[in-house]
């Protein structure tokens, strides 16, 4: 799976923001398949609920794959973020108004240095 905006580097491969084309797939299974073989290390959900100006964020840590939500991403909350290390990048996917986008960077900072 790859998202139309990709850009390529000096060798590294950096997804720009996109629509993740995997809708209706639980969250372990949207993060199983982008790894698509790299080591899972940690994950971070972060959920705004309310309004700007009186918000409510909650936070989580996820330390296996197999403890991601089995489920879909929920577009009830203000804001969703959830963000996954593997051992070569880093993916993160927003969900705003019932929109979910991914993003993934290399964890490499001699390769973000290239990126910019």
């Amino acid at each position: 799976m790859q998202d139309p905006a990709t850009a390529t580097t000096e060798g590294e491969s950096t997804e720009a923001v996109g629509p993740d084309a995997t809708s209706g797939s639980t969250i372990r299974e949207r993060v199983a398949s982008v790894l698509s073989g790299e080591q899972f290390v940690a994950a971070f959900r972060r959920r705004t609920e309310r309004s700007p100006s009186n918000p409510v964020v909650s936070r989580e840590r996820f330390d296996a794959l197999d403890s991601l939500p089995d489920e879909t991403f929920d577009t009830t909350p203000v804001r969703t973020e959830l963000v996954v290390y593997s051992e070569t990048y880093v993916y993160r996917w927003v969900v705003t108004a019932g929109t979910v986008e991914r993003t993934r960077l290399p964890r490499d900072p001699a390769a973000m240095a290239r990126e910019q």
